[in-house]
């Protein structure tokens, strides 16, 4: 499974053309789409399926390295 999830973390970086010292977070993500994608083993079920009980919502999936931006929490900007 490690090497599972390194070879999925390099295909991302590499994909999204993002510098190497993101690695940690290529990781997570990774980690992330292993957990939400189907298995056979669980009869076409997530991982996260199983362990949560429910589907989980792929609705907010993005691209990794996609464009972002950070806005700051509404108490900071009223102060």
């Amino acid at each position: 499974m490690i090497r599972s999830v390194a070879e999925k973390a390099r295909c991302m970086l590499i994909e999204s053309k993002l510098n190497k010292n993101l690695w940690n977070e290529g990781v997570l993500a990774a980690v992330y789409v292993i957990n939400r994608s189907p298995i056979s083993a669980l009869k076409d079920k997530t991982l996260a399926e199983a362990w949560y009980g429910y589907r989980p919502n792929l609705g907010k999936i993005k691209f990794f390295g996609c464009l972002a931006y950070l806005r700051p929490p509404k108490r900071l900007l009223d102060g």
